[in-house]
């Protein structure tokens, strides 16, 4: 099929930015959608400086450096908790120029990445039209970029959102759980995107835009990558979010609830270890994903005898069953924290 595009046509949908999506899922479809952010999250993108920004465009696929054990991550995501593939929907979305969408391609073809669908942040349009505040604010690039996927999924679709700390990714992916749910809506919605830093055109057209949304509370799960070493703490507060220090507390997860397959957390482990990583590294990141209740005693024990398996586990070093934290218990009502609302 070929890929459908759009550059935001009317009045109400005025976000410079270019996307596409390359499959129509059934409307009979009920099952995970994935949605991932690149910069921070999957490739380590230079984003600190403008001379960073500007320079994007013009590197080669082969200079294009993924974040240690996010490629490996991302193919178990799409295989899917089976032995055969389930082709997972899976779809990026980037503050990158459109420029940039051939390098990446290929990036993510020498990583073995299937995707069915990117976004990106039409960044020369934006300075054509005098936003030069809109470069650096992404914020509600994302969630457009979020609501215009959302509006092409059946409803039996289950979005699961995967980000980084270095932005406002826990935030905006609450939020947007929030708004297709019917949660936050209307002026309250456009009065905590200004809060944000959203402009005010921007903060109405999105309020617009999901107030022609049918209410469906899709959002199952979300991930936040711990780039910057933020405290997973400091995420307490936002509903149904996972926030992980590496790849493999991600894989823990999302096997923990069914998404991907064990011997995929064994593959992911092993690609760390290679990238550098030391055993005793993978024993303290299982260690943590148990204390945070990521996984339970059982499975982390079920995984170190996995990993233990191919060697990535020291030898001789038992996991017992010890006791759990209390169970996660996805929140119901606002995902958003209420500290954070307009």
């Amino acid at each position: 099929m070929s890929a459908r595009r759009a550059d935001a046509p009317s009045a109400t949908d005025t976000y410079p930015l270019d996307r596409t999506n390359q499959r129509r899922l059934a409307p009979d479809f009920a099952g995970p959608v994935v949605l991932c952010d690149i910069d921070k999250t999957y490739l380590a993108t230079n984003f600190s400086s403008l001379r960073g920004l500007l320079a994007i465009p013009f590197e080669f696929a082969i200079d294009k450096r993924a974040i240690t054990g996010m490629a490996p991550l991302l193919r178990e995501v799409r295989r899917g908790p089976g032995s055969r593939s389930r082709l997972t929907p899976l779809y990026f979305v980037s503050a990158s120029p459109p420029q940039l969408r051939k390098i990446l391609q290929k990036k993510m073809l020498l990583d073995g990445v299937e995707f069915d669908g990117i976004t990106f942040k039409d960044q020369l349009r934006i300075l054509r039209l005098g936003g030069v505040r809109r470069l650096r604010e992404h914020f509600s690039f994302k969630l457009t970029a979020l609501l215009l996927y959302h509006a092409d999924f059946p409803p039996g679709a289950r979005e699961i959102l995967i980000g980084d700390d270095t932005e406002s990714d826990a935030l905006c992916y609450t939020i947007f759980g929030d708004a297709v749910a019917g949660r936050l809506r209307g002026e309250a919605l456009r009065k905590t995107l200004v809060r944000h830093g959203v402009g005010a055109p921007d903060a109405a057209a999105i309020a617009a835009r999901v107030a022609g949304l049918e209410p469906r509370d899709s959002v199952a799960r979300i991930y936040v990558h711990l780039e910057k070493r933020t405290p997973p703490e400091a995420f307490a507060g936002y509903g149904r979010l996972a926030a992980s220090r590496d790849a493999l507390q991600l894989a823990l997860d999302l096997w923990s609830t069914g998404e991907i397959a064990a011997p995929g957390v064994v593959r992911v482990a092993a690609a760390l270890h290679e990238a550098g990583r030391p055993l005793p590294d993978l024993v303290s990141s299982v260690l943590d994903a148990r204390a945070r209740g990521l996984v339970t005693g059982a499975a982390a024990a079920e995984a170190a005898a996995g990993l233990a398996a191919k060697h990535l586990w020291p030898a001789g070093l038992s996991l017992g069953v010890a006791e759990d934290p209390p169970a996660h218990t996805p929140r119901e009502g606002l995902l958003t924290p209420a500290a954070m609302l307009g």
